[in-house]
């Protein structure tokens, strides 16, 4: 990362400057403490209260209130993986089971491979590739079923799914969703090897960060979001990441510049800070790993990547962030959705407009 230092086309704006260096600074440093902080709170609370952990008594709950489950699996060339998942979740223990797989303008055998499940899986076929938030709002308004279950399309799902998730909607009417914890049973390649510390450090002690999603759902819901204080702290804590994101951008490229233009008062970043700021993000991950570690131990053989991981990480965000958030804030959807589903007497297909 890198600082303004002392570089600044106007006299009286070095105090602008410093805000910004400092929000740079600190938002990424609280963030992580708030992180590691609020986890071990629930570690805390998990060990006080067994119940907390596991209750039979909400799965059956659960299992009565929602008899039926739709899973949606959006999917764009994922003929590799795409039937070894559909597999696993026909397999979950659940009493009925519906699946929705969006097949997103493939250009591989996808389509091939979902029509030889014949009427066991609901097909929406899109024309042209809108992307994944698009995807699941496609199937998620084709579902009848008041729970839904979002599945990548190269993942594999446990029997007990849906049991270990459900059963927390049931403890309070405030909880509307639940996350998984995603394991990555590969890590062999270098990307493998960074996507198990991402899982370990945004879903073990944080939450995964999105940039086009979060767009679209802020165009469509701020109002409500203003309206319910209980979303306050989410709102403002994803507004400031798209904020910081944007930030960093803008300085770097700022900084670059002025180094290339001979600029001398253009200073590397944030001094000694830098390096506390990579220690407590280094901090946040291994948390994410301790806690990950009770069930995968192998989760310790990438913890060498981690400095790898928090520079690349951040970079890639950041520059996902600039580049998703204003298009999807702006856009629309210009494209029909086909949805395309076997007939349970007719092995044929059928279209209509969804």
């Amino acid at each position: 990362m890198v600082g303004l230092g002392d570089f600044t086309m106007l006299e009286y704006g070095q105090p602008v400057l410093s805000a910004i260096e400092w929000f740079l600074i600190l938002f990424p440093g609280l963030s992580a403490v708030l992180a590691i902080a609020t986890s071990l709170e629930y570690v805390r609370q998990t060990r006080r209260v067994p119940d907390l952990r596991f209750d039979t008594r909400d799965i059956e709950t659960a299992r009565l209130r929602w008899p039926s489950v739709t899973v949606v699996i959006p999917a764009r060339n994922e003929e590799a993986h795409i039937a070894a998942t559909i597999e696993s979740v026909r397999n979950i223990d659940w009493p009925t089971v519906h699946i929705i797989v969006v097949d997103d303008a493939s250009t591989d055998r996808t389509a091939d491979i979902l029509r030889s499940f014949g009427s066991s899986v609901t097909v929406i076929t899109k024309r042209v590739n809108e992307g994944k938030a698009r995807a699941l709002n496609d199937a998620i308004s084709s579902s009848s079923d008041g729970l839904v279950m979002i599945v990548d399309a190269d993942c594999i799902v446990p029997r007990e799914t849906v049991d270990l998730m459900a059963r927390h909607l049931v403890k309070s009417d405030t909880i509307g969703a639940v996350t998984a914890n995603p394991r990555v049973t590969k890590t062999s390649t270098f990307v493998e090897k960074l996507q198990a510390i991402e899982f370990s450090a945004t879903v073990s002690a944080t939450r995964r960060r999105w940039a086009r999603g979060l767009a679209l759902v802020l165009r469509t819901h701020w109002l409500q979001a203003l309206r319910s204080i209980r979303q306050w702290p989410l709102l403002i804590e994803s507004l400031l990441s798209i904020v910081w994101c944007h930030l960093i951008v803008v300085v770097t490229v700022t900084l670059v510049i002025a180094r290339i233009v001979g600029e001398s008062s253009a200073t590397p970043i944030l001094g000694s800070w830098a390096i506390g700021l990579l220690l407590l993000c280094t901090a946040h991950v291994m948390w994410g790993m301790r806690l990950d570690a009770r069930r995968d131990p192998s989760i310790w053989s990438v913890l060498a990547w981690i400095p790898m991981f928090s520079v690349i990480y951040w970079t890639l965000s950041s520059l996902v962030v600039v580049s998703s958030t204003l298009p999807a804030l702006l856009s629309r959807s210009k494209h029909d959705v086909v949805w395309t589903s076997a007939r349970p007497t007719d092995p044929g297909l059928f279209d209509a407009k969804a």
